[in-house]
């Protein structure tokens, strides 16, 4: 493992490597430090085309007390060279090179090395905005977690942003829940999200997982939370890539099922935890049978993109469970109508179906 802790300054993505960028950080933007240092954890893989971007973004941000830790895992590209030549120009940046594990591992490298009091995760095909950190840092009150909006920058060249929570502000414990589990808000991924290091202190990602994995993370992030700021600001630009792509590996989607079953794991033992180990259904009950529609949605996809692959033997046994979960969800009582034929639909025809789905939400963000 090799650690490269550089001198100097990143200035803008067009003039960093410029004759005159020589000169600090500290004097080339206005820096405040507001609350306390945050780390930023960016897992690094073959990302030449857009890291320049994304770590310029990080290095300009307004939030001076920044530990930025790059980790680069067994790129075969210009990216290892590329995250020494941003150390070498900020004293706040560190480069860890490793053999290639995977994004969880990357990101576990990273946890091993923070010294801030929060964290931020960042994808390295994505960007910030200026004031992203110092925004979700300055926010009021002692937070276990912030979370903020994103830009959407869609593969057709569009831009997207939608807002997925209440007003901003402190938001309750359960109603937290509700939202992301029972109405799919906040987002499942990391980047949206500032966590106070206490509260995943001793976390890490499952390196098992190639899907999904930062969902299993925020999912436990959430149900340790017991407070959690809204931020309805568009903060960070991310890059979409359809979660239904033909470019994603079917190994993918079976990971992600995998995944999933965690996720429904991690919630049971928290309701059995708060309600009692006899009693799951003293007011708790929707946010397992949330994350229960949920994982047979997850199965229907598997069995679809397992048609698609002409793997007919995988596809019949995930259709098989799928028809059983579906018997479950049924019976749940937080589950609407609609959302309970989505599934009939699409398990008596799992790529028409979730074809139809899909589009459905399509027009609904569009």
């Amino acid at each position: 493992m090799n650690k490269n802790i550089g001198e100097g300054s990143i200035l803008s993505e067009d003039n960093i490597f410029s004759e005159d960028a020589g000169k600090n950080m500290a004097d080339s933007i206005s820096i405040k430090n507001v609350r306390g240092r945050v780390t930023v954890i960016v897992p690094v893989y073959n990302a030449e085309a857009s890291l320049r971007k994304c770590l310029s973004s990080i290095c300009g941000q307004t939030h001076g007390d920044l530990e930025i830790l790059l980790i680069d895992d067994g790129s075969t590209d210009s990216s290892l060279s590329i995250c020494r030549e941003y150390a070498d120009k900020d004293p706040r940046v560190q480069v860890f090179h490793k053999d290639n594990g995977g994004v969880s591992s990357a990101r576990n490298l990273g946890l091993k090395h923070i010294s801030g009091e929060f964290v931020s995760f960042v994808d390295a095909d994505d960007w910030l905005e200026p004031d992203m950190i110092e925004r979700m840092a300055d926010c009021p009150g002692s937070a276990d977690m912030v979370i903020c909006e994103a830009y959407y920058h869609m593969r057709d060249g569009s831009v997207q942003m939608r807002l997925t929570g209440p007003k901003e502000g402190p938001v309750d414990h359960y109603r937290v829940l509700e939202e992301y589990f029972l109405r799919g808000n906040f987002g499942r991924g990391l980047w949206n999200k500032l966590f106070r290091y206490t509260l995943i202190e001793g976390f890490s990602f499952d390196e098992k997982l190639k899907y999904y994995e930062d969902s299993l993370f925020v999912t436990r992030a959430l149900l340790k939370a017991e407070s959690v700021y809204y931020c309805p600001m568009p903060l960070y630009n991310y890059r979409y890539t359809d979660e239904f792509s033909a470019s994603i590996p079917y190994d993918s989607y079976k990971t992600s099922v995998e995944a999933n079953k965690k996720i429904c794991r991690a919630v049971r033992a928290y309701v059995e935890e708060q309600c009692g180990r006899s009693s799951l259904n003293r007011g708790l009950d929707w946010i397992l049978e949330a994350v229960m529609y949920n994982q047979t949605f997850m199965v229907i996809n598997t069995c679809r993109r397992a048609y698609l692959c002409r793997k007919r033997k995988e596809a019949a046994g995930y259709r098989r469970q799928a028809a059983e979960l579906c018997k479950r969800v049924a019976a749940f009582r937080s589950i609407s109508f609609i959302k309970k034929m989505k599934l009939v639909l699409a398990i008596i025809s799992p790529v028409h179906g979730v074809n139809v789905w899909l589009r459905l939400k399509k027009k609904k963000h569009g």
